[in-house]
């Protein structure tokens, strides 16, 4: 008896979770079955639209891509080195606290 609450709980909470908007909000189209199906899934979801699970060959060539995944994590590198290196050079000079100028009351 028990264990027949307790699955038609999870029953219940399930149907609540795939008719929210928030599973709506995530899952916009059902499974992609068709051609068309397929192209809406990954148009409407971020993560496929960014990481496709099929690419075409001729979609991979470097005159199609000019290698921004290159381009753009060069300048990111410099970037976030630039601020790590200045940091750690800048920190020990940077000193906090009383100074032993100044007296505390």
């Amino acid at each position: 008896m028990s264990s027949r609450a307790n699955k038609s709980l999870l029953d219940t909470a399930t149907e609540k979770l795939v008719a929210s908007q928030l599973w709506r909000s995530i899952f916009r189209h059902g499974y992609p079955d068709t051609p068309l199906n397929q192209s809406l899934v990954m148009m409407g979801n971020v993560f496929l639209h960014i990481h496709p699970v099929k690419v075409s060959r001729q979609a991979m060539k470097i005159t199609y891509t000019w290698c921004m995944g290159g381009i753009s994590f060069f300048p990111i590198f410099v970037t976030d080195s630039h601020w790590c290196l200045s940091d750690v050079l800048l920190h020990p000079r940077h000193q906090c606290g009383v100074s032993k100028h100044q007296s505390v009351e």
